[in-house]
């Protein structure tokens, strides 16, 4: 979690692209592609939130496990979630190297396996927040598959920027759910 927060802190001092860095763990090169003239404010504070926010959550992946045994089902969560960070800080970049639906299709089941062991492994406060984790988790789920299909120049399942906002509101969701649950 330090790590994630001294990054955001050098993202300031730095610049755009180290922020975006710290945010999106992505290259700050990337950030160009993004914002020519600079990110404005709004966007600024966006992405500290942002990187914050990711920083809690790495913490809470990576720390020592509980005392005591973990059962089958927490384990392997505990293992993907590591190899789902581990993907976004480091492998991207070999995996980058293949074509890019070979990459839709590793995080199409890797966020797959990690959705349903969620759901089986957390103990969730009530039904409903497990049917509403269950319902986020697949609409994150259709925005990958909607990368695969257009890496496979397949039919997509939406377009336009309804859609586009629909999976980003999901994201946000599953985050909130996940950290609620």
């Amino acid at each position: 979690m330090g790590l994630a927060l001294v990054a955001a802190v050098v993202g300031l001092v730095l610049g755009d692209a180290w922020l975006w860095a710290a945010a999106e763990w992505t290259s700050p090169a990337s950030a160009r592609f993004y914002t020519d003239g600079g990110f404005d404010t709004a966007a600024t504070v966006t992405l500290l939130v942002v990187a914050l926010v990711k920083a809690a959550l790495l913490w809470l992946i990576l720390r020592t496990p509980l005392p005591g045994p973990l059962d089958r089902r927490a384990r392997a969560l505990r293992r993907l979630l590591y190899l789902a960070v581990a993907y976004s800080l480091v492998l991207w970049m070999p995996i980058g190297m293949l074509p890019d639906a070979v990459d839709a299709a590793f995080l199409l089941v890797l966020w797959t396996a990690i959705d349903v062991l969620y759901l089986l492994v957390i103990r969730w406060r009530s039904r409903a927040l497990r049917a509403a984790a269950a319902a986020v988790f697949t609409v994150e789920l259709a925005g990958i598959a909607d990368e695969l299909l257009d890496e496979l120049d397949l039919p997509e399942l939406g377009s336009g920027t309804a859609f586009a906002l629909v999976l980003m509101l999901a994201g946000v969701a599953a985050t909130v759910v996940t950290v609620v649950g």
